[in-house]
């Protein structure tokens, strides 16, 4: 079950670019993923018979017409840490509102809900990040698929199914023209009436430069009904969605130091 995310993020002033920090790549190493393997997890995990059955069929589609072909997976074991050292000039925010019309300033990436695939998310590059324009609306829950005052937001997921995981970050120099940052986000979740560990679910994080998160920025959302400023679907049973909402963050107290906002969505655990 899927999980879809519309963002934009913006600041009260716009700044030129001067440089920006990037991560090393991960080297990949490999992971068969056969029946034998996804059978000993889904028992590890405790899950139910029928809970078993999806989650195995899911990991066969994924694999092909059989579980016992092997798949290319990228190790997130020995990656090197993410966040720049407090001194390090990352650089202010580039491209943050999305309005260039691409992904430029940001680093995508992918993985899976870890109660699907070990690996979690996300050791992979890449991803379901895709640059929203136009004046359509998003058909479950009839808000625009653009912000409001924007040319441009970003979508994060899509509807398909196999336990994916997909991230977007960016990491900046907090300084006193940007300490004042905004961003907006829309939610839209399918609801497989799972628990909520294994629910699709949306995050969101700010982290310091010793990877600490900042305080009350933090915010993670299962799906499921009755969560506070959801609705649900008219058009699409079993979906809920939240219309877009700003979220003012004072950086204030980080000017001269650096901070990755990240935003990241997740499929059900079981994959179907």
């Amino acid at each position: 079950m899927k999980t879809k995310i519309y963002v934009i993020t913006f600041l009260c002033i716009v700044i030129q670019v001067i440089t920006y920090a990037q991560q090393a790549s991960t080297p990949p190493t490999q992971q068969a993923a056969n029946l034998s393997f996804w059978s000993a997890y889904a028992d590890k995990l405790h899950l139910s018979p029928s809970e078993k059955k999806e989650f195995l069929s899911a990991h066969q589609k994924i694999s092909g017409a059989s579980l016992t072909t092997g798949t290319t997976v990228t190790s997130n074991q020995n990656k090197p840490n993410p966040y720049n050292p407090p001194n390090t000039f990352a650089g202010p925010c580039i491209n943050i509102d999305y309005e260039n019309g691409n992904l430029n300033g940001w680093i995508p990436s992918s993985g899976f809900h870890p109660g699907f695939n070990p690996l979690g998310c996300c050791p992979n590059p890449g991803g379901q990040q895709l640059i929203t324009s136009g004046a359509g609306t998003d058909p479950a829950g009839g808000f625009p698929m653009v912000a409001p005052g924007g040319n441009f937001s970003l979508r994060l997921g899509d509807n398909n199914i196999g336990g994916e995981a997909d991230r977007i970050e960016q990491t900046f120099m907090v300084s006193a023209s940007n300490a004042n940052f905004t961003y907006r986000y829309a939610v839209v979740f399918q609801d497989p009436g799972h628990t909520v560990s294994q629910q699709p679910a949306f995050r969101v994080e700010m982290i310091d430069s010793t990877g600490a998160q900042v305080p009350c920025t933090f915010y993670n959302v299962a799906s499921g009904g009755n969560i506070p400023g959801f609705f649900n679907s008219q058009s699409q049973p079993g979906v809920v969605y939240k219309p877009w909402t700003n979220v003012l963050v004072d950086l204030t107290n980080y000017i001269g130091q650096n901070i990755t906002i990240r935003f990241s969505t997740y499929d059900c655990a079981l994959g179907g």
